[in-house]
């Protein structure tokens, strides 16, 4: 048998103030129920030149740009957002503003010779994330 047991001697007034004080404190704990969902979407743009596309036509193989300097490593990107929430039970809440926007080019080339010599490059990327939480009382 598991129960906490208090044996308390006083008199009759002290013993009532001891049970008031005991069903203020003696609360069972309420639990939480805590449902999260991170949504993360990536748009990308990417525009070459035409002699990148004959260069890649050329050499027989699709190409992609390395864009952290090392083949095959993971990428920290670390975003924090810090705020305070007062919702109802089962209140769906919506979190939204880690936007990210990434623009980028460059060319390479002679520099004497004519631009469509040359190749070139841009892209552009957005990345925005939404975190929905919903908390419900059990």
């Amino acid at each position: 048998m598991d129960q906490d047991v208090v044996v308390f001697k006083g008199s009759t007034k002290d013993i009532a103030k001891f049970k008031k004080l005991v069903g203020e404190v003696d609360v069972a704990v309420s639990e939480l129920l805590v449902k999260a969902v991170v949504l993360e979407v990536q748009t990308t743009r990417t525009t070459g030149s035409a002699v990148d596309l004959v260069a890649s036509i050329l050499k027989g193989s699709q190409f992609s740009m390395t864009t952290n300097g090392v083949n095959d490593s993971p990428t920290l990107i670390k975003r924090e957002i810090r705020t305070d929430i007062v919702a109802g039970d089962g209140d769906l809440v919506l979190l939204g503003g880690l936007d990210e926007e990434r623009e980028s080019g460059g060319s390479t080339g002679l520099s004497f010779l004519p631009a469509f010599f040359r190749s070139s490059s841009d892209e552009s990327s957005k990345t925005e994330i939404v975190l929905m939480i919903q908390a419900e009382r059990i």
